[in-house]
């Protein structure tokens, strides 16, 4: 037997990057993100990371109806924590654009523009910018358009979600 180590990534950057055209595996059990965040537990979560400056679009979904869609541009999923996503501009994924999901707190997304995503067409999967089962993120400043569904979808999350009305303004214009 063997012991694996997990360590978090924490006060890490990605910045100024392209990530276009990224597929699934043939049978695999869910899709790809174009960017994601993860950790299995509270423990070796990510935690303060930035997300920044990037262009990422056409990120492809699971089309075989086995496991989970997924196809995301940007995700901070399972015990993301502390981390900000901003100025990103996210495009075309077959899923949501940018999602934080699962246990999850205290992540920003803010002032990106999202545009066109949800291109699989799968309902609860086709949002701008979801929140998924989270506490306290702030999603503020950002330009969210021509999703194939919801601009900004809140699904189980925790309150208190902050969504300031001034936000809100800021997303329709």
């Amino acid at each position: 037997p063997y012991t694996t180590l997990f360590r978090s990534v924490t006060n890490s950057m990605v910045s100024g990057n392209t990530v276009i055209n990224n597929g699934m595996i043939p049978n695999s059990f869910s899709g790809w993100h174009g960017i994601t965040s993860y950790g299995d537990t509270s423990a070796v979560g990510p935690n303060h990371n930035t997300i920044t400056a990037n262009r990422v679009s056409n990120q492809q979904g699971n089309p075989s109806g086995i496991g989970s869609y997924e196809g995301t541009g940007i995700q901070a999923d399972g015990n993301t924590s502390y981390t900000t996503i901003s100025n990103n501009y996210v495009t075309g994924s077959q899923g949501v654009g940018i999602q934080s999901a699962s246990n999850n707190g205290h992540n920003n997304i803010l002032y990106n523009i999202v545009t066109g995503n949800g291109t699989g067409g799968v309902a609860g999967l086709s949002a701008g910018i979801e929140l998924l089962s989270d506490t306290n993120d702030l999603v503020y400043g950002n330009t969210v358009y021509g999703n194939y569904s919801s601009g900004l979808s809140l699904v189980t999350a925790t309150p208190p979600v902050p969504f300031p009305v001034t936000m809100l303004y800021k997303m329709l214009l």
